[in-house]
């Protein structure tokens, strides 16, 4: 869990995380970085990472985010759910963007979403905010990107927020997986990648370890999509049906090592 601290905000700090399900991220173009959420659930102030340090290249340009707020407590509103970008892979230091929520985390720039002014359950968020001062990931590599709750009622806070169906773009940037051709085949790990090739879901099946994540590589080496797993578990179900057919590389990232495994899209 991510927790922001000592920063300027108007109803204060802190408290707990929790991702349920999957987190899938896409970049299936060039120049836009997607992730879909299926629930994501958020204290006061408390922020999970989206894109960490070194994912991310391109000229960030706008954000886009929908969801539907499906739980909270404190008087949480839908548009609290809040896109914020940070100098480094902590949080920590001066933020250089925020998007929506009512506390103020003293973010160089600041962006509000127009719908989802309600703490109604079922109010649906949606919108998109282009930035005055486009972020150059290229050239700030360490810069990384994290959703959050932007509202926290006390200090320390007890509201909170659960929102689902979420889909968060950040355009003008793409993800890609560096050094992939580092990472060695390894066929006796206990590692089963079936079917393949595949038409709609592939499935990762990991022995001896817990899988922490599994990005989708294509020939050139960009990551078109990536899941992560909140519960750790030792399998993993992606679906692939958006990809265009052809060649793949799984990086495959589990608690004791990260390999790669090939396979085809039908």
């Amino acid at each position: 869990m991510f927790y922001i601290y000592g920063c300027l905000i108007k109803k204060n700090i802190m408290k707990k995380i929790l991702l349920t399900g999957l987190i899938a991220i896409s970049a299936l173009a060039l120049g836009q970085a997607t992730t879909t959420i299926p629930t994501f659930t958020a204290g006061g102030a408390s922020f999970a990472v989206l894109h960490n340090s070194g994912q991310l290249q391109g000229t960030l340009t706008s954000v886009s985010l929908n969801a539907t707020l499906s739980a909270q407590t404190g008087t949480t509103w839908a548009n609290d759910l809040t896109i914020i970008t940070m100098p480094t892979s902590a949080l920590s230091g001066t933020p250089i963007l925020q998007v929506g929520g009512d506390s103020d985390f003293g973010a160089l720039e600041t962006g509000a979403w127009t719908t989802g002014g309600s703490s109604t359950i079922g109010t649906v968020l949606t919108g998109t905010y282009t930035l005055d001062t486009p972020i150059n990931f290229t050239s700030n590599p360490l810069y990384s990107v994290r959703i959050g709750n932007g509202y926290a009622n006390a200090n320390p806070p007890t509201n909170s927020g659960t929102w689902t169906n979420i889909t968060a773009t950040l355009n003008g940037v793409s993800t890609s997986v560096l050094g992939t051709t580092e990472i060695t085949e390894k066929s006796n790990v206990g590692v089963t990648v079936y079917p393949n090739p595949v038409a709609d879901v592939v499935n990762v099946t990991s022995k001896d370890s817990k899988i922490n994540l599994v990005s989708i590589v294509d020939i050139t080496g960009r990551a078109v999509k990536t899941v992560l797993s909140s519960d750790k578990k030792n399998d993993l179900s992606i679906n692939v049906s958006e990809l265009n057919a052809g060649n793949y590389i799984l990086i495959i990232d589990t608690e004791k090592e990260k390999f790669s495994k090939k396979f085809i899209k039908k």
